[in-house]
């Protein structure tokens, strides 16, 4: 992340963000392989009959696909949320979430010194006020943050995390770093932020020559 950032694309930008404190989830819409059975195999080795592949809505966490279910980390809620993307994004799009709150009939993750990670929900919010998108990819590109921003609250009708810092990448950015450190380790934090401890700030920095952008994510200690 670092040596990158200082050997810059020709027009970067860098975003600072809260890091949110919930479990990972992704709902997209991609074209998944079709399972055929060895006699379709066999005919399509001579006329190409039955699809190999086929559009579907999937659904998973950061790093898994779930396979027929919703995993065992709050799949009631993990299915309200994919339920409720699913009929809004579009062919080879994938939104990636975080779920925060409360869900499954406990908070989704557990309270810091007696204060939920609640980010000014309660019990009976709606699944759209749970859901916090941090990134969208487009036929495997990642989206800027503004379209991100912009799919998500206008399209998707939820939430992304708070933006602490955005610009073009220059040193009076980068100067804003260590200030927001030192914010987020400060008694006004907890004030500040929602009524308890932050989980820590996402920063992204992207490279116009890259599909994906550079992430460097540092917790609180």
């Amino acid at each position: 992340f670092m040596k990158n950032v200082f050997n810059p694309s020709a027009n970067p930008e860098f975003n600072i963000s809260l890091k949110m404190h919930g479990t990972s989830a992704r709902s997209g819409y991609v074209l998944v392989e079709n399972k055929l059975k060895w006699w379709q195999k066999a005919v399509n080795f001579f006329v190409d009959t039955f699809p190999t592949e086929q559009y579907r809505h999937v659904c998973g966490s950061r790093t898994k696909v779930f396979q027929g279910d919703y995993g065992s980390h709050h799949p009631m809620t993990r299915q309200a949320a994919h339920e409720w993307i699913m009929p809004m994004i579009s062919k080879d799009m994938v939104v990636y979430y975080e779920l925060i709150g409360w869900g499954d009939g406990a908070w989704i993750m557990p309270p810091f010194e007696g204060v939920p990670y609640s980010y000014g929900t309660d019990q009976a919010s709606h699944i759209s006020e749970l859901i916090y998108v941090y990134r969208i990819t487009y036929k495997g590109k990642d989206l800027p943050v503004s379209s991100v921003k912009d799919i998500a609250e206008n399209v998707l009708k939820v939430r992304v995390p708070k933006l602490l810092a955005r610009g073009h990448l220059n040193y009076d950015v980068l100067y804003e770093v260590p200030k927001i450190f030192e914010m987020l380790r400060s008694p006004i934090a907890s004030t500040a932020f929602g009524g308890h401890t932050q989980e820590g700030l996402v920063m992204r920095y992207d490279d116009d020559t890259r599909n994906t952008p550079y992430l460097l994510k540092h917790k609180t200690p």
